[in-house]
Formats: C-alpha cells, structure tokens, sequence
C-alpha cells in the first residue's frame, strides 16, 4: 500500500510543480502601430497581437483595446486557436449599434471559434475582451482577429 501511496505523492508533487511553473509565465502582446482594415465583415489576423503559447497550457488572456471608427461598421473581434485548443471568452465592450459608447456592456460566453461585434464610435472606445485559453497536445500563436 505504501508504494500506492508514495507513487501517487510524487504524482501530485509533478503536478504542483509543472502548475507553478506554468503559474510564472506571463505573456505579453504589444500592438507597436496603428492598424487599419477596409472590411467591416472579413475577419483578419491583427498584425501584432498574438501569443506564442505551449502544449498543454492554461492561459487567462486579458486585452485592452483601444479602437476608434465608424459606428455604422462597429467592430468584431474573436480568436484562432488550433484543433484541440478550447477557449472561453467575452467581449466587454458596449453591444454593437451604440453611437455614444452608453449601452450594455456585452458579457456573454463565447467559445473560441465564435467571433462577436461590438460598437465603436470615432471619438475612440474602450474594449477589453477577456478569457481562457486551454491549449491542446500542439504548440501554437493565439492570434487577436478583427474587423
């Protein structure tokens, strides 16, 4: 029984340690330049946001987005993650159609191969996305898409 015992310990022991070394790493994604797209409805990968994750990691991803444009286009946003990826996700920002940055904030739950819109005004708005990244048995980059 004791080897039962002693095996499972270091099981949980591995655990703890691969958790708090995972736990460490923070990633960070810097957009260096402005971005502009001509389409409102063709999602694009933006060309700075992205993170290199590893196989097998949990991640919490948190985005502030600062946008500006025309309300009639609002904007989308989502995610690309590779088979076996899972991710869950919301897009705190003000629902879609708003022209002064006041309406409901849009908190429902999304998955990761669903894309959702949100209103933008030209005087700026503020949009801050937010959720959890469980990365399968493949490395990958979680690109930010827009449009």
């Amino acid at each position: 029984m004791n080897g039962y015992i002693d095996d499972a310990l270091l099981r949980i022991q591995d655990l703890e340690t691969r958790m708090t070394a995972a736990e460490a790493e923070v990633r960070i994604a810097v957009k260096s330049a402005d971005e502009r797209v001509a389409s409102s409805t063709a999602l694009q990968d933006d060309d700075h946001l992205a993170l290199s994750v590893v196989a097998g990691g949990w991640y919490a991803v948190e985005a502030y987005l600062d946008v500006e444009g025309d309300p009639v286009g609002d904007l989308t946003i989502g995610w690309s993650v590779l088979a076996g990826a899972t991710m869950s996700w919301t897009e705190n920002g003000v629902s879609a159609g708003n022209t002064n940055n006041i309406g409901s904030v849009k908190l429902g739950r999304n998955d990761a191969a669903t894309a959702s819109g949100v209103g933008i005004i030209t005087a700026g708005s503020s949009v801050c996305p937010v959720g959890r990244l469980t990365v399968g048995g493949t490395a990958e980059t979680l690109p930010l898409r827009w449009a």
